[in-house]
């Protein structure tokens, strides 16, 4: 469970865990001498377990967990290991930061943020990893959240307070040259600018006003960028920057990486770090169901019983499916990945029945000409009969006639995009298998062909062959068009615009 190298690691964070700890727990009782040392000597085993516990928490997913736990119970023999005393209102503002960020309060959840506040407590350097999807920087808002609101409702006078109100600075090391993330010389004026990191480090740092500052690196741990922190992550908490300036970090500076794993991360800049691992299958999708069908507008809500029928006979089984040896993906994938693109193709569908009165991207309203269609598909037929156009035209229609329609074509082209072209066959079965199963064989297309062969015509209420569906091209001979500006179109070519089509309007991020 705990590899050899990080022995030395887990031990010395374990005796500043067991110290905080020891503040927490009772008091040091005086008694008689002989009673002294034993309940002494218990209290000691019980500060040990409880700051080995809650490093191992942390670090190790649910059955590994339960190995490391049993493991304790062997070695440290009638040994009751007690939680902190500020574990319960932590909790219930944790519960109440999820509600009020459209977020759900799952159990696991909030354990994974309680771990990570006792992990800011024993280290200023932190390392959260998990794949993409699974709450990380979730976990970093709600304790945020959390924290302002014990702060505010705890005394100012109170020294013993153990929640600090902190600031978040996010940044992408990954999207930056080194130059822009830590400084460079500029070769034709030979002047020193400032990177980015350089200058939240100066201000956090320089900030009197007693706020804590978070600086969340939030990308894949590389070593091009991850080693010129070792100093600054290990206990001399200092880093020196290319024009020889040295910044000592204060103790109100947290330093954390939030990576998707530790492949490219050495060992020794693991161990400078308090770790948490935000494990996939500890929260699950569904979570991200609820709170998806919570933010559905009042015309699409009064069909959550359809929907939550659909999610839980189709969309959750063919999810596990798509995760069995009879589907190979061309680009991995994650749960939440696939889940998310399935609410957003699904977001975009609706957006007509939903009547919103804006749709509103990066804090502007969209133009009306942009909600019709993108400029690749605008002169696309195909397009139309997905777009807001084609929506907009088919005003009379019930959602309740194309929901079950409009969501197998969803979960194909999300859930299923990543196939390739052998496993899609076995992808249309099981789905068409799930669907006979639920009483939906119905809306599904044509038995003995592919489910990605099809679209879903709201104008014609049936599926149509993508193939019947492309626009025809016409080549005439007086046309001036040069050989490379010439787009004819197919079956793929109209799919993708269809669904770019659908979604950029929406404001959603794709990636072809």
């Amino acid at each position: 469970l705990v590899e050899p190298s990080n022995c030395v690691t887990l031990s010395s964070k374990a005796r500043k865990t067991a110290a905080i700890v020891e503040q927490e727990g009772e008091e040091w009782v005086e008694e008689e001498e002989e009673e002294k040392k034993k309940k002494n000597r218990a209290l000691e085993m019980r500060v040990v377990v409880q700051a080995l516990r809650a490093l191992g928490e942390a670090m190790h997913p649910g059955r590994e967990m339960q190995m490391f736990e049993a493991i304790l119970e062997d070695v440290f023999l009638a040994v009751q290991v007690f939680l902190p005393a500020d574990t319960a209102s932590l909790e219930a503002q944790i519960k109440r930061a999820c509600t009020a960020l459209s977020l759900q309060p799952v159990q696991a959840m909030v354990d994974k943020v309680v771990q990570l506040h006792h992990i800011a407590r024993i280290s200023r350097s932190i390392l959260v990893f998990g794949a993409a999807g699974c709450g990380k920087t979730s976990c970093f808002t709600v304790l945020q959240h959390a924290a302002h609101k014990l702060v505010a409702g705890s005394s100012i006078a109170d020294p013993s307070s153990c929640f600090d109100h902190f600031v978040m600075h996010v940044l992408n090391p990954g999207s930056l040259s080194f130059g822009q993330l830590y400084g460079e010389v500029d070769s034709q004026s030979r002047e020193w600018n400032d990177g980015v990191l350089a200058q939240i480090l100066r201000h956090a740092t320089q900030d009197n006003s007693g706020m804590h500052h978070w600086i969340v690196l939030d990308g894949q741990c590389n070593l091009s960028w991850a080693e010129c922190l070792a100093t600054a992550l290990d206990d001399s908490r200092r880093i020196s920057f290319g024009n020889g300036e040295t910044v000592l970090l204060s103790p109100s500076v947290t330093l954390a990486i939030e990576a998707a794993d530790l492949q490219s991360a050495s060992p020794a800049l693991a161990s400078c770090c308090g770790l948490c691992y935000v494990g996939a299958a500890a929260i699950g999708i569904k979570p991200l169901v609820t709170s998806w069908m919570q933010g559905l507008s009042a015309s699409c809500a009064v069909h959550l019983h359809r929907l939550e029928l659909l999610f839980t006979a189709v969309v959750y089984p063919i999810i596990a499916f798509l995760r069995g040896p009879a589907c190979v993906e061309l680009l991995p994938t994650t749960d939440a990945g696939v889940c998310l693109s399935l609410l957003r193709l699904l977001d975009c569908m609706l957006s007509h029945y939903s009547r919103r009165e804006a749709l509103v991207v990066g804090g502007h309203q969209l133009p009306e000409e942009t909600m019709q269609c993108g400029g690749a598909c605008r002169d696309s037929s195909a397009a139309g009969a997905l777009s807001h156009t084609a929506m907009q035209g088919s005003a009379g229609a019930s959602l309740a006639v194309h929901l079950d329609q409009i969501t197998l074509f969803a979960l194909a082209w999300s859930v299923g995009a990543s196939c390739d072209a052998s496993s899609r066959q076995q992808f249309s079965e099981e789905l068409r298998r799930l669907a006979i199963q639920a009483d939906l064989g119905a809306a599904l297309p044509p038995s003995g062909s592919h489910v990605h062969d099809f679209m879903y015509s709201l104008q014609e209420g049936s599926w149509v062959l993508w193939a019947h569906s492309a626009p025809t091209f016409a080549e005439t001979t007086q046309s001036t068009a040069l050989y490379e500006e010439m787009f004819v179109p197919t079956a793929e070519s109209t799919s993708i615009c269809t669904l770019l089509g659908h979604l950029l309007p929406c404001g959603k991020h794709v990636l072809c």
